[in-house]
């Protein structure tokens, strides 16, 4: 009987534990008065860890349940003088994940770790609408105050960026379908729906493989599509 009760809890044992991560990586040479800091999700609680950077090379460890949402701030003493704002959005996931950039994190890559390489893969695809974004502000911003006004105008600017938004959703859609086993797919769908419930991004969703579905950001996503 004994056997048979730790045959049955063992499974849910094994679901319950967290699992380690190492996050390793290089942002050129910068040196010890170079700081990361690094926030992450586990199980629902914000973690805050620091590492200081040695010839560039820098070092985090922990362990989540699952994949989490993670944000990683590089301080330098140029940006301490409001230089700018050096940080990224990422996945700490488990497993080994390695990072390396030349002189910022804006521009570093994911080198090893699937679920962050998926998700670079996703913002490659989306960087032209990115750019194309920033000439239709400029267009706009850059016209003289009384041609803003004018509706014709408007309605251009309007149109151009709607046919712009019309091709990015889509390649939200195109990406959830070609990943139906990463749970990057659910980040697609996300800023596809847009926090709101939608038929294409239900069906999407529905075609995801049962790990990605039963993920925390994949049930907290079936919650908004009900």
């Amino acid at each position: 009987m004994i056997r048979l009760l730790l045959a049955l809890l063992f499974p849910l044992t094994v679901a319950a534990q967290q699992s380690p991560f190492v996050l390793k990586g290089q942002i050129g040479h910068l040196g010890p008065d170079c700081h990361l800091y690094l926030s992450y999700l586990s199980d629902g609680k914000e973690v805050h860890d620091t590492a200081q950077l040695q010839d560039g090379k820098f070092e985090f460890k922990g362990s989540v349940r699952e994949v989490s949402d993670a944000l990683m701030l590089l301080s330098t003493p140029q940006s301490m003088d409001n230089v700018g704002l050096d940080a990224i959005f990422f996945y700490i996931e488990k497993g080994t994940m390695e990072l390396s950039g030349k002189d910022s994190l804006m521009t570093a890559i994911f080198t090893a770790g699937p679920v962050n390489q998926e998700y670079q893969e996703l913002l490659a695809q989306l960087k032209p609408f990115r750019e194309r974004q920033k000439r239709i502000y400029l267009e706009y911003t850059s016209a003289p105050l009384e041609a803003r006004h004018i509706p014709a105008f408007q309605a251009a600017i309007a149109e151009e960026y709607a046919a712009m938004r019309k091709e990015e959703r889509q390649v939200y859609l195109t990406y959830a379908a070609k990943h139906p086993n990463s749970v990057i797919s659910v980040t697609a769908l996300e800023w596809y729906a847009d926090g709101k419930p939608d038929q294409q991004a239900d069906d999407l969703y529905r075609r995801l493989s049962p790990a990605v579905r039963n993920s925390a950001k994949g049930k907290a996503f079936e919650k908004l599509l009900k």
